[in-house]
């Protein structure tokens, strides 16, 4: 009986934090949200954890580099693993899909880089409602960010984007490792006479 009352109060959790946050997104200019996005809906209680958007000028890898840099949010982006619901969500022509596949094959690290995409974030029972106000906070911060012309044109076709510039985050990791590869690896001259 404890076990059936948990899942349902997590259940109930969930909603409420989800609700929170399809209203918090759909406070912000820019936001497009896939699915049931109405937290008043007679549909909302068939409704996942699961929130599928995009940001309109932001092209879905570099927001999401950004969400997790600014926050430290782990929020996916891309397909999915489910390529044909999105291709078909998204309207994407047959065409450019096969376009697409045809690049890939022949230069695979770029071209997947500009492949269309959302990005996807949910809420578990570790989550609480400082959690969805923090997320809410960064994607007012990113959608509010000036674009460059290729990124939107980019962000408005849901394709991602080749100029993803280094975070501070990077930055400061790369550091951290090139120093300690150095003290790992490094050898002392004596040791070696």
């Amino acid at each position: 009986m404890c076990k059936v009352a948990r899942i349902v109060n997590s259940d109930n959790h969930e909603k409420s934090l989800t609700r929170r946050a399809l209203l918090g997104l759909r406070q912000i200019n820019g936001v497009e949200i896939f699915g049931i996005k109405d937290p008043v809906s007679s549909k909302f209680h068939n409704r996942g954890s699961i929130i599928a958007f995009s940001l309109k000028n932001v092209p879905h890898n570099l927001a999401a580099k950004e969400i997790a840099e600014y926050g430290g949010i782990g929020i996916r982006n891309c397909c999915f693993c489910v390529h044909m619901l999105i291709q078909q969500i998204l309207k994407i022509q047959s065409i450019k899909i096969y376009g697409a596949r045809i690049l890939s094959e022949i230069i695979p690290e770029k071209i997947k880089m500009l492949l269309p995409g959302l990005l996807r974030v949910s809420f578990g029972i570790e989550n609480d409602e400082n959690d969805v106000d923090c997320f809410i906070k960064i994607i007012k911060r990113i959608a509010k960010k000036p674009r460059s012309i290729f990124n939107k044109l980019l962000a408005h076709t849901y394709n991602g984007t080749l100029f993803i510039p280094e975070t501070t985050t990077q930055v400061i990791i790369k550091r951290f490792v090139e120093s300690s590869i150095k003290k790992v690896f490094s050898i002392d001259k004596n040791v070696c006479n």
